[in-house]
């Protein structure tokens, strides 16, 4: 074999394994592409449910807030409120007696 043909030899398995490289180069490119997508997309999942989460913590803190029992109005036991009073005079509007002294005319007629 001459000269010539042995280098036309080497450069024909020159490239072919060229090609060979340059092809799994291609192929850990595309794994890699691959990979990343796969994070990328699992980043937006965890982000999904994290915003999911923060949501709905935000919507029961506002649903425990909108139902507080300490902002109920109660009238303390023994005294008399405002709405009894009458709007123009402040006299009470009404006489309010306790169960255990009923008033004489409030009483059913059997009772007296």
């Amino acid at each position: 074999m001459s000269n010539v043909e042995q280098e036309a030899v080497n450069s024909k398995c020159n490239s072919e394994e060229s090609d060979v490289v340059l092809k799994n180069q291609q192929m850990v490119r595309v794994q890699q592409m691959a990979t990343v997508e796969w994070i990328q997309q699992k980043r937006k999942d965890k982000d999904s449910a994290d915003g999911f989460a923060l949501r709905t913590s935000r919507y029961f803190s506002q649903e425990e807030s909108a139902v507080d029992t300490t902002s109920f109005d109660l009238p303390s036991l023994g005294k008399s409120s405002r709405k009894h009073l009458k709007p123009t005079t402040g006299q009470p509007a009404a006489s309010i007696s306790s169960p255990a002294q009923p008033v004489a005319s409030s009483m059913h007629p059997v009772a007296r």
